[in-house]
């Protein structure tokens, strides 16, 4: 894996966010048990769930699910049934709590690509086991993350999927706001 810098930072402007010892902690126990993992969906916003200001959409090998949930165990996380109305397949809820801040840690632990419509994904994509082969590490944190190339995939398949007849028809693309920013970085 190759350390990627964040293209967008710069000197000034407000700090980023420190990250939370406890997630970090467990992002190195889940390297130092061979489980191959990554934060894969908007990287632009590592450092805000790093800090625990939002959730941390990490992707894991299904191989190593099994060891994987040891360790988050270990680490004092506790697993979140979101319910059937919410809940995806393959997608684990995980709660945690950072001993220092007092800052609650929330992972999405996937175990495969779930893409498709709001509270529905009805597509898994086959790209989990590329997505974590060529995953690189955020040169600041030293937390792996999915690589440009296949963040950008991901991001327009989510959006292209995601797209309805309506917008395309209005040429109003659904490709703005959030998703653009993701882009541009």
């Amino acid at each position: 894996m190759h350390a990627v810098e964040h293209p967008l930072a710069s000197d000034s402007g407000p700090a980023e966010p420190r990250p939370l010892a406890a997630l970090l902690a467990l992002l190195r126990a889940l390297d130092r048990a061979g489980v191959a993992h990554c934060h894969f969906k908007s990287n632009q916003h590592l450092s805000a769930a790093l800090a625990g200001d939002t959730d941390l959409d990490l992707l894991v090998a299904r191989s190593a699910a099994r060891v994987a949930q040891a360790v988050l165990a270990e680490h004092g996380m506790k697993r979140f049934d979101a319910g059937l109305s919410t809940g995806y397949p393959a997608v684990e809820d995980w709660l945690g709590f950072d001993d220092d801040t007092g800052r609650l840690i929330h992972l999405h632990v996937h175990y495969a690509l779930p893409v498709g419509e709001l509270h529905l994904k009805s597509y898994a994509l086959p790209l989990a086991g590329s997505v974590l082969e060529a995953r690189v590490r955020d040169a600041e944190t030293g937390v792996a993350m999915s690589a440009p190339g296949h963040e950008l995939l991901l991001l327009l398949l989510r959006y292209a999927l995601k797209a309805r007849g309506r917008d395309r028809l209005a040429a109003r693309g659904a490709f703005g706001g959030g998703a653009l920013r993701e882009d541009q970085w």
